[in-house]
């Protein structure tokens, strides 16, 4: 019974934990999704910034050489303004993978979790049916001590009985020898 208390015990446990890594799993994925959006917006952008350039050079082209070096400074911006972003897409995406790693991780932990759980729920039931079996094993001994215990007071007051009868018969023969002892001096 204490084992099964234990067992009932850690299986409680085996469920928090469960129920831990499932939220954790929900956080992650509730993270994985501002990243994701992220990503989209920095590609859009980059592309955004990509055609902004391509048009800045065509503009630098047909344009007269005192606003060439202008644009050559706002082209260099954008281009500097690109790399960062390139180096944060390259960075969110990492974050992105990682997140994806744990994530995967913590759902084999999950599952890993569950088939402990389905292992001790089997015990458990398995052990129940052996208390069941105890139990009914236990109530057919009762009967038959309790039919010994009945046979052995119905055979005890006989043996009263027969006690008593020969109690009696011991005093009557006593009683006889008396009686004959006095009849022959």
């Amino acid at each position: 019974m204490e084992e099964l208390c234990s067992k009932s015990q850690e299986l409680r446990t085996c469920l928090g934990k469960t129920n831990t890594l499932k939220e954790e799993n929900a956080l992650f994925s509730e993270e994985l999704l501002p990243l994701k959006k992220s990503k989209d917006e920095f590609l859009t952008m980059s592309n955004e910034n990509s055609k902004k350039c391509l048009d800045s050079m065509e503009t630098v082209d047909s344009e007269s050489a005192s606003k060439n070096k202008d644009q050559q400074d706002e082209i260099e911006v954008i281009l500097s303004s690109l790399e960062a972003l390139e180096d944060e897409l390259s960075s969110k995406s990492c974050e992105l993978g990682q997140a994806i790693a744990n994530s995967q991780m913590l759902e084999t932990q999950l599952q890993e979790k569950t088939d402990v759980i389905s292992t001790l729920e089997l015990g458990l039931s398995e052990e129940r049916e052996s208390v069941k079996l105890l139990s009914s094993e236990n109530l057919e001994l009762r009967a038959h001590m309790e039919d010994a215990m009945a046979a052995r007071y119905s055979v005890e007051k006989e043996l009263i009985e027969r006690q008593k009868i020969s109690e009696r018969m011991k005093m009557e023969l006593l009683e006889m020898s008396n009686a004959l002892e006095q009849m022959n001096p």
